[in-house]
């Protein structure tokens, strides 16, 4: 299972006409992760376009862990910027992505004949 965060009303209430378990509210902020439960999440994911968005998120994510009993999910963060994967580690993000990087990786690979199975 999963919850969504966002604060956008109408991907809100599109998302909720799909099926999907949504929270309205800025992820970053304290409240909606709460009412999300994110205390007893597995992981706690970072997702949206805005690097400093999910830094923030990290910080928040990390307090209610740090201050809930028994809360022991992860937190991973996807940044767009190489210089805020640092960033968000110290943020408490305990994995960052930054799908810029990869797909660069992944081109030198492919441009230097070595191929992914994946």
């Amino acid at each position: 299972p999963y919850v969504i965060i966002d604060e956008r009303v109408d991907l809100d209430i599109h998302l909720k006409n799909k099926g999907h378990r949504v929270v309205a509210g800025n992820p970053s902020r304290r409240d909606p992760l709460q009412r999300a439960n994110a205390r007893k999440a597995r992981a706690v994911i970072g997702a949206s376009d805005s690097d400093s968005s999910n830094v923030l998120m990290a910080i928040t994510a990390r307090e209610i862990r740090d201050s809930s009993k028994g809360a022991d999910f992860r937190i991973l963060v996807r940044v767009e910027d190489e210089e805020n994967i640092r960033k968000a580690k110290g943020a408490g993000a305990d994995a960052v992505v930054s799908p810029s990087t990869l797909a660069g990786r992944m081109m030198a690979s492919r441009a230097l004949g070595i191929e992914d199975e994946g």
